[in-house]
């Protein structure tokens, strides 16, 4: 395993091969591949659990030294406008949620890997809905999560991510899938061109962006102010999963 400090204090981590191998064969035997997740979704394609799982290996390493995003997506409870603050009564099987903050962490990515399949059904480059007016830079919805650059806005722990990640690929090659160019498109004139951009050519930089809004703007996005997204039992076990294996490779200090 290699990693990398940047100027942000963002850590990029690159897992060997057979790190990764061990990590991606979780996904094999997973029970939250046999999860429907509602709404017409159906079941998560393999690389989108695949990608969420190296992801998860990933922050956990970076919570472990220290990276003020992680942080950020790992911190306490907050009163208002906190994703986990909603869902906390879903995770009464899970001790630790707010107050651990590698539990809160997978509490998060638990959540997270719901809302992915409701906004993009795991595909890394979904551009902006088709039948919405979202057409300007910082409204047009972007990525796994069709998060949005005006997500950002008052959220100071976003500050310097986009430019940290600028002209990365990072986990692209686990998400990869066929794109069209209805997707592809970037939409308006500005910084948000740049993230929709990012966000689609760099999965880690969307799930980093989306996970730490999440903590702050929980209503931005529809599935989560319809309560459409599903707490998965299966899916906090497997990420248990994960951790376990990020542990038996001794990958934390």
């Amino acid at each position: 395993m290699d990693t990398h400090k940047h100027a942000s204090g963002l850590i990029t981590v690159d897992f060997s091969d057979e790190e990764r191998t061990a990590l991606l064969s979780i996904v094999d035997a997973s029970e939250m591949r046999s999860v429907d997740w509602g709404h017409g979704q159906g079941k998560a394609p393999a690389y989108y659990l695949r990608g969420m799982t190296v992801a998860f290996a990933a922050m956990l390493v970076r919570l472990d030294g220290e990276d003020p995003y992680v942080a950020a997506m790992a911190r306490g409870l907050a009163p208002k406008n906190d994703v986990l603050a909603k869902y906390a009564g879903n995770f009464d099987f899970a001790g630790g949620v707010g107050s651990h903050p590698a539990t809160t962490l997978q509490a998060l990515l638990t959540i997270m890997v719901s809302l992915g399949m409701h906004e993009s059904s795991g595909r890394h480059c979904c551009g902006k809905d088709a039948a919405e007016p979202n057409v300007s830079h910082d409204t047009a919805e972007a990525g796994l999560f069709q998060t949005s650059w005006n997500a950002s806005y008052g959220v100071k722990a976003l500050a310097g991510l986009l430019e940290s990640y600028g002209g990365r690929t990072d986990l692209l090659d686990i998400f990869r899938t066929k794109c069209s160019e209805a997707n592809l498109k970037n939409w308006g004139d500005g910084i948000g061109v740049d993230y929709q951009k990012t966000a689609k050519e760099c999965p880690a930089f969307a799930i980093d962006f989306t996970a730490v809004a999440m903590r702050h703007v929980q209503r931005h996005w529809y599935p989560i102010n319809k309560d459409m997204v599903t707490v998965s039992g299966e899916a906090f076990h497997h990420f248990t999963l994960v951790a376990n294996v990020v542990r038996e490779l001794h990958l934390l200090a």
